[in-house]
């Protein structure tokens, strides 16, 4: 005991020497003065003893384990994520993470390494730009997931940990490069963003690593990232969710809404309480940004919510994950988001906001709620008396807006009236085939739109063309220009709609083959099963016409030969 303790005295006198250097009074030289074999000896000892603490302060630096200042706020927001996690395996996953690091990869346990050059540093990388998404990076024929996501993978999409449970493991999970569709749709269906890390494909060199590159990003209400949709596929794309965005002005409270998919913004100024309520009970949105004049009252207090001032907005705001930003809100919540998706900056969003005063109130959240116009436990659900037991999609989401949300009384009449012809007209009116535009414009952006989606497309351009071309049923056309403009925020004059109409169907009938061409039929031999050939071909020939793709039926019919003949010469040589 004695010796721990002149040990311990004896390395801290040095520092207990410097540390007087710095506590006592400074010199004035009217008092003092030194020799320079003084000055010169005071000097020596004061840099040797600086030398001894920057050598001690590199041996006692900051540990790794510390995470950044600027990783702290998003690894706490995993770790909020992890509180919720129910499973009993996804549980013990989480009990092997540490918040050191945006992955929540332990480096000391087994494929834990965070080195330069391993896969969890380049992971680590990419989950840097995008901290708050579930990161699935393509290894082989599986997209795996590592620390936090892996347990979201196991927690929300049924997933199996990589190894089972080994307590000497890293978090780790994954799925099957044909079930990746499925995943994105069960971790966006519960709120979560991912981001896909695709391999570049083809060969390298040996023992090097293969080069990444983030393909796509899903998010909720948009679950689509490039490659996902089939030749023959009717893909199933539920309707966008909006980033929003409440502030508070002299005309009462402001609702912004942003559509990433469609790039597109709304604002409605001028609101009540119980209306911003109204509408955040109406729709999920991705994201809720909260604008700091909220927090401004008439008492003069910055506690948002007291004296019952906001404290019904402030009640359904607090029980959903929300951010504050400041400035103008609507310049800031468009940086959010282009910041949230990775965005480029210069990307214009249109504004779709369409203003018209008079009209009647929106709902009141009681009533609303009482009717069974928003989903209530106990309360039959209106939508559901009102139309067919078949409808479903988008017109049943169009009415449920029309009846929160009443429009101006002349757009109101001229629903009334187009619904009054259509019940009189004695001839057949056209099916009117609902496309969500979200889907077409993700599909058309990617260039990914499959002859199912240009068909749908077809149809609906002819369908407006048939109502144009019939007296009876032109009117009809011409009653819904301005509420499809209050829907869709574009003014587009009539004619100018039938002539793209017309240009539009063209150009696709000059395309796709709509009925199937002659001189597209699957490729027989008698010699090759034909059941061969149809599993090769029948999802692509028929498609699009054989004069754009000239060449790759040559090489089709081509290759086709090559076989027959190379099967036959193997039965002459087994002979």
């Amino acid at each position: 005991m004695y010796w721990v303790t002149a040990k311990n005295v004896a390395v801290s006198v040095p520092r207990w020497r410097s540390l007087s250097l710095f506590l006592r009074p400074p010199l004035r030289r009217r008092f003092f003065s030194f020799s320079p074999h003084t000055l010169c000896r005071e000097q020596i000892r004061y840099l040797k003893e600086r030398k001894f603490f920057a050598t001690t302060a590199k041996k006692f630096k900051q540990p790794k384990s510390v995470p950044e200042e600027k990783d702290y706020v998003n690894i706490m927001w995993w770790k909020e994520r992890m509180e919720f996690l129910r499973k009993p395996s996804s549980v013990l996953l989480a009990k092997r993470l540490t918040y050191c690091n945006l992955l929540g990869v332990d480096p000391s346990l087994r494929n834990g390494s965070l080195k330069e050059g391993t896969l969890n540093s380049e992971m680590l990388q990419f989950k840097s730009k995008f901290p708050r998404e579930v990161l699935l990076c393509r290894v082989g024929d599986f997209y795996e997931a590592i620390g936090f996501d892996a347990c979201i993978l196991v927690e929300y999409a049924g997933l199996n940990p990589f190894g089972g449970l080994r307590s000497d493991s890293i978090p780790k999970a994954g799925c099957p490069v044909v079930n990746l569709r499925q995943t994105l749709d069960d971790l966006t269906r519960n709120g979560f963003s991912v981001c896909v890390v695709e391999e570049v494909q083809g060969p390298t060199q040996a023992r090097a690593r293969k080069s990444r590159f983030i393909s796509g990003h899903a998010h909720p209400g948009s679950p689509y990232v490039f490659g996902l949709v089939g030749d023959d596929q009717d893909l199933d794309f539920p309707e966008p969710m909006p980033v929003v965005g409440i502030s508070r002005s002299a005309k009462g409270y402001c609702i912004i809404s942003v559509y990433e998919t469609m790039k597109t913004y709304s604002v409605e100024d001028g609101l009540t309480e119980e209306a911003v309520v109204t509408k955040l009970r109406t729709y999920q949105c991705h994201h809720l940004f909260l604008h700091n004049s909220l927090k401004n009252n008439s008492s003069g207090t910055l506690r948002w919510g007291e004296f019952g001032e906001g404290g019904l907005l402030w009640g359904e705001c607090n029980a959903r994950q929300q951010e504050w930003l400041d400035g103008n809100p609507i310049d800031e919540l468009l940086f959010k988001v282009k910041e949230l998706y990775g965005l480029d900056d210069d990307i214009p969003f249109r504004n779709v906001t369409v203003v018209s005063e008079n009209r009647p109130r929106p709902l009141h959240l009681g009533t609303a709620t009482q009717i069974g116009a928003i989903p209530t436990e106990g309360i039959p659900c209106l939508l559901k008396v009102l139309l067919p037991p078949h409808c479903s999609g988008l017109p049943v989401l169009y009415i449920r807006d029309l009846l929160l949300n009443p429009p101006a009384y002349e757009i109101s009449s001229d629903i009334q009236e187009a619904c009054r012809l259509m019940m009189s007209v004695t001839c057949s009116i056209p099916d009117f085939t609902c496309i969500s535009s979200a889907k077409l414009v993700k599909l058309l952006e990617l260039r990914e739109a499959n002859h199912v989606e240009f068909c749908k497309i077809k149809s609906m351009v002819e369908e407006i063309l048939q109502l144009y071309r019939n007296s009876e049923l032109r009117a009809i056309v011409e009653l819904l220009m301005d509420p499809t403009w209050v829907a869709t925020g574009l003014k587009v004059d009539f004619d100018t709609l039938v002539n793209e109409c017309g240009k539009i169907s063209c150009r696709i009938s000059e395309i796709i083959s709509v009925h199937g061409e002659s001189d597209q039929k699957i490729s027989s031999y008698p010699i090759i099963p034909n059941d061969f050939f149809e599993d090769m071909e029948l999802l692509w020939k028929g498609r699009v016409k054989r004069i754009h793709l000239e060449d790759a039926y040559a090489e089709v019919e081509k290759a086709a030969d090559a076989l027959s003949l190379a099967k036959i010469s193997c039965l002459l040589f087994q002979e």
